[in-house]
């Protein structure tokens, strides 16, 4: 029987936590799925802990080098054979429940091209995030940083063939995500369900852990976003929305103003281009003012 569900896992020496994941997703409530397995060149034991299963719904792949995680990722999305796609990374724990919650919301929501949700750190706190649920709101949010949990993320495949939509090599070093969501909230909604789906590991063999390229590649999504508002940002402006995507304020008054003529001059920008619900972005801008205004003064 052709799987509905094909969940994708890259592999990068990941042979630590990657039973764990593994686990997670040939032990989830729903059935009609098959894990893709693709190994990106580990120099570790991570093969023979693949290899170790017998599960015949794991589909186990190598790249004959490191090609990096967009390629091997795309190189997934194209093995795939299922109506959707959901990813997994090799240090994290899906809910039992996590495919068939998702497979449920696309199912009754087919405008709807991708589903991520809330995720519980995998540390002694235990903090849960969660992220913006409203499209018109995740689009405003993706101005200044991803608004999806990567691999809590399911994919309606023919959406996505159907606009080409792929993972760009360009972002060998991170930002790969965050990239290909901007994209895709240009072709139909995209959202998250309020709900922990999964357990994200926080540690120092991560997949990415070059935080310097990341920003790399993160500026850049923002700097293309801005162009699409009809803003060639100076240098200075630049630094300005980064800092300000990033939480790093500095505690003085001529921040505050900056950040408050920075805010409006992407209100009145969207004014002529409507690439944004107005409403919605004049209150995501509302409370990020406040927000500078309270972290700035108090």
């Amino acid at each position: 029987m052709k799987p509905l569900v094909s969940v994708v896992l890259p592999v990068y020496n990941g042979q630590l936590f990657l039973k764990e994941a593994i686990n997670s997703i040939l032990t989830q409530s729903y059935t009609n799925l098959e894990l893709i397995i693709i190994d990106d060149g580990s120099k570790d034991k991570s093969t023979l802990v693949v290899k170790s299963y017998s599960d015949k719904r794991l589909r186990f792949f190598k790249n004959r080098i490191n090609r990096g995680l967009p390629r091997t990722l795309n190189r997934g999305l194209k093995l795939a054979k299922g109506k959707y796609i959901a990813r997994m990374d090799q240090d994290d724990i899906s809910m039992p429940e996590r495919l068939v919650t998702q497979v449920n919301f696309l199912e009754s929501h087919p405008q709807v091209g991708l589903v991520g949700s809330a995720i519980k750190f995998l540390d002694a706190d235990s903090d849960v995030k969660f992220y913006l649920t409203d499209f018109e709101s995740i689009k405003c949010g993706l101005l200044f940083s991803t608004q999806f949990a990567h691999p809590t993320v399911m994919l309606r495949v023919s959406s996505f063939k159907k606009n080409n939509l792929w993972y760009d090599p360009f972002f060998e070093k991170g930002g790969e995500d965050y990239d290909l969501w901007v994209r895709s909230s240009k072709h139909f909604p995209i959202t998250n369900l309020d709900v922990v789906l999964l357990h994200y590991r926080l540690h120092s063999n991560q997949m990415v852990s070059n935080r310097q390229a990341i920003e790399k590649y993160i500026r850049f999504v923002q700097h293309r976003q801005l162009n699409d508002l009809g803003i060639t940002a100076l240098p200075e402006e630049s630094e300005l929305h980064f800092a300000l995507s990033r939480g790093r304020y500095q505690k003085n008054l001529a921040f505050l103003l900056k950040s408050i003529g920075w805010f409006w001059k992407i209100f009145l920008a969207n004014g002529k281009t409507d690439n944004y619900s107005r409403s919605t972005l004049g209150a995501l801008l509302i409370e990020k003012s406040l927000e500078v205004s309270r972290k700035v003064l108090f």
